[in-house]
C-alpha cells in the first residue's frame, strides 16, 4: 500500500476540493467547463453500468453512497426502485443533491456513519477509499451499518495497473494532495478482509481506462510543455495505453498481474 507523504493536515484538506477543475463536483460548478460537460455526458453510461453491477449481486432493499458527491448515482438507484441514502463531506455538493434531486444526504465524514437510524443491505464508496485518512477505521464502520451478509462495494484507482506503470509520475489518479492512500487488489481485499468482508468479484470501471490516459497524456504534456505538433503522437499512446488497461482489466491472463485503472470489488459482510 502506498500513502501520501507530506499530507495535508485533515482539517485543510477540504480546499483542495474547492476547484472547477475537480470533476466529480462537476453538476454544481456554474459554469460548466468544456471537460466537465464531456465527463457528464460519459457519466450516464457509468451511472448505469453502476447500478447493473449492484443489482447483480442485491436486487433491491437500502442504499448507502458514501461520498455521493451531488447525487447523480443515488438519483440512478432510487430510478430503479431502491431506497437511498447519502453521506458527503463537501457542504456544496451534499446541498446541490439535496436541493436539486431531492435526496437525502447528510453531510460529514465517515465518521458520521453511526449517526444513521437504519443499516443498509448495499453500501458503495465509488472513488472514495483513497481519499480517506483513516480506511482501516472506515472500513470497520461500514461493517457495522451493513447488515447481515450485506455488500459492500469500492472503486479505487488501481495503483498496480497497467496505465499506472506506463505514465509514472503523470499518471492523472496520484491526484495530490487529494488522494492520500493508494491500492492494489492484494492491499484492498487485504484491509477489507481485517474489517469482516470477503471478496466475492472484481473488475474494473471500463470507462476509466480512457479517462484515465487521455487526463494522463494532458498532465505529461503540460509536464513536458509540449505544443499541439505532438498531441497525434500522444493520442496514438494514449490509444494504445486504453487498449492495454481495458485488456489488462478484464478476464485476461494479465488481469492477475496488473488490472486495469480501477479496481471495483465487491465484497460480502461476513457473518
Amino acid at each position: 500500500m502506498l500513502i501520501l507523504n507530506p499530507r495535508p493536515h485533515e482539517e485543510d484538506s477540504g480546499r483542495y476540493y474547492q476547484n472547477e477543475n475537480y470533476l466529480p463536483f462537476a453538476s454544481a460548478n456554474t459554469p460548466q467547463t468544456l471537460l466537465a460537460a464531456a465527463y457528464d455526458f460519459l457519466r450516464s453510461y457509468n451511472l448505469r453500468w453502476k447500478r447493473k453491477l449492484v443489482s447483480r449481486f442485491c436486487k433491491s432493499g437500502s442504499l448507502l453512497d458514501v461520498g455521493c458527491g451531488t447525487g447523480e448515482f443515488m438519483d440512478e438507484m432510487r430510478r430503479a426502485g431502491w431506497n437511498v441514502h447519502g453521506l458527503e463531506r463537501d457542504a456544496a455538493a451534499s446541498a446541490w443533491a439535496r436541493e436539486r434531486l431531492q435526496l437525502s444526504v447528510a453531510t460529514g465524514s465517515v465518521q458520521a456513519l453511526p449517526s444513521f437510524a437504519s443499516s443498509f443491505e448495499v453500501i458503495t464508496l465509488w472513488h472514495v477509499l483513497e481519499h480517506l485518512y483513516d480506511p482501516s477505521g472506515a472500513l470497520e464502520l461500514l461493517h457495522q451499518r451493513l447488515r447481515e451478509h450485506g455488500i459492500l462495494v469500492l472503486a479505487v484507482p488501481n495503483a498496480g495497473g497497467i496505465d499506472a506503470k506506463i505514465y509514472g509520475k503523470n499518471w492523472i489518479a496520484w491526484d495530490a494532495p487529494r488522494h492520500v492512500n493508494h491500492f492494489n487488489l492484494r492491499t484492498l481485499a487485504g484491509g477489507a478482509a481485517m474489517a469482516g468482508f470477503a471478496l466475492r468479484w472484481w473488475q474494473q470501471l471500463p470507462l476509466d481506462a480512457f479517462f484515465n490516459t487521455l487526463m494522463s497524456e494532458r498532465l505529461a504534456a503540460a509536464a513536458h510543455h509540449s505544443n499541439l505538433f505532438w498531441w497525434p503522437l500522444r493520442l496514438l499512446r494514449a490509444g494504445i495505453a486504453t487498449g492495454l488497461s481495458l485488456l489488462a482489466g478484464s478476464n485476461s491472463p494479465f488481469k492477475k498481474n496488473y488490472g486495469g485503472a480501477t479496481i471495483v470489488a465487491v465484497f460480502q459482510k461476513n457473518a
